[in-house]
């Protein structure tokens, strides 16, 4: 059994919600909530491997993520590219 890499905390509204799973889409799924509950902005925290990343997202963009599967997968590719990125760049400073 592989035990859960990723790690998502979702903050919204003074919030903290939890995710965890062996993909980001996976850990988003976990989280649980539903577009209505989603009332403001937040910021979705991805930590793998030690490394954590953060991106804030608007009212509209966060509600979509958790109402539609599609955009949700979609929003977790693009996490995953944004974390690839984020952490050649930190690999590449040091």
């Amino acid at each position: 059994m592989k035990k859960n890499n990723y790690k998502i905390i979702l903050t919204t509204s003074g919030i903290d919600y939890f995710g965890n799973g062996n993909s980001i889409d996976e850990a988003l799924a976990e989280i649980g909530l539903t577009w209505d509950k989603i009332k403001a902005k937040g910021v979705v925290k991805v930590t793998y491997n030690g490394k954590t990343i953060e991106k804030l997202y608007g009212l509209i963009p966060l509600r979509r993520i958790f109402a539609n599967k599609i955009v949700r997968f979609q929003q977790a590719k693009f996490l995953g590219i944004y974390f690839l990125e984020t952490a050649e760049t930190m690999n590449a400073a040091n």
